[in-house]
């Protein structure tokens, strides 16, 4: 569609604010284990939406895709709007904006497109009904919608051929070939799934109510391995080398090893973890409730990046990451530095 006209969004560029962060000092109550030397996040860049945002992807090309909906903040009673931008990650230009037909809980990108689930509550007549959308990062058009049924998706991943998407309403995980944009496969996991994470060999699926992260061999597209991570697993993701299951119940976070499939150690939070992107070895880490962006590296305490911010998801690629600022509708741009 284009780029969308400057009174449909306001994009704010703040090259090289002097915001820089350090992070010497760790998470309280997060044990005896060391902070990550070296490394601070100064904020490099904010674009600001008339929508509030909600959730962020960035693709290898560095363009950075944030799913809005005014369905979070209605006002005036003006009709719900709700829309998909592609961001120019390295020049700050929307490059693109496309309508949605409903709120979205998740985007990822890979395979070819944009994907992203949610539900749709508009018909009272019938039940709700998921939905998966995609979106052609080339040109910025939504080609593709496919009903998911009276299910509740909240999670997508792309890996090892497929689009993996969580419902945890129907118990379950659809595997979606990307070319025809249909079910290839639905696998059964209990436990209401409600996220999951793809890395090189397999897929992992937190399942809150039974307290378990599944593992899924995509040869046989069964969950044949699962480990027990703490209180309502609900956020899993992958990358250098382990898995990292947050816990809602516990407020803190599991460290799984991937091929032992057990707990290497546990991170303790003052709130839980409620979104993560791995950043190499490292994990970048959103507490919502606590209002603030932590660093995590492997065998050190979580440091504060940023405070005081209404985040609610991030995304990252390279030394960079996207948060989404839902109390300002904003999307912040943190770049992380070596002090060393």
């Amino acid at each position: 569609m284009g780029r969308p006209a400057s009174g449909d969004l306001r994009l704010t560029w703040r090259l090289a604010v002097a915001l820089a962060v350090s992070v010497a000092v760790a998470v309280p109550g997060c044990g005896d284990a060391p902070s990550a030397p070296g490394v601070e996040g100064e904020v490099t860049a904010e674009v600001s939406f008339d929508l509030p945002p909600g959730t962020v992807a960035v693709g290898d090309d560095g363009t950075v895709w944030v799913t809005a909906s005014s369905a979070s903040r209605p006002s005036g009673g003006r009709p719900f709007r709700h829309a998909v931008y592609g961001i120019d990650g390295e020049r700050g230009t929307v490059v693109h904006e496309a309508a949605l037909p409903h709120q979205m809980n998740d985007v990822a990108v890979g395979a070819g497109g944009v994907w992203m689930v949610g539900t749709d509550f508009r018909n009272e007549e019938r039940p709700p009904q998921g939905t998966l959308v995609r979106l052609d990062p080339a040109t910025g058009r939504v080609t593709d919608r496919l009903d998911l049924g009276e299910g509740a998706p909240s999670s997508v991943a792309v890996g090892h051929g497929s689009v993996w998407v969580t419902d945890s309403r129907e118990d379950r995980v659809l595997r979606i070939d990307p070319e025809d944009v249909e079910v290839d496969r639905s696998i059964a996991v209990s436990g209401g799934p409600t996220s999951v994470a793809i890395d090189r060999r397999w897929a992992w699926v937190a399942s809150p109510t039974t307290g378990v992260v599944h593992r899924i061999d995509p040869q046989t597209n069964v969950p044949s391995e699962r480990v027990a991570t703490g209180g309502l697993p609900s956020v899993v993701a992958a990358g250098g080398g382990v898995v990292w299951v947050s816990n809602y119940a516990d407020e803190d976070l599991a460290v799984v090893d991937p091929d032992a499939v057990e707990v290497e150690r546990t991170v303790d939070f003052a709130s839980s973890p409620s979104r993560m992107a791995a950043v190499g070895e490292r994990l970048a880490i959103v507490e919502s409730e606590d209002q603030r962006l932590s660093l995590l590296a492997p065998g050190s305490d979580p440091v504060v990046l940023l405070e005081d911010r209404f985040f609610v998801d991030v995304a990252a690629r390279d030394s960079t990451l996207w948060v989404v600022d839902h109390g300002d509708d904003r999307l912040v741009r943190v770049t992380l530095r070596s002090t060393e």
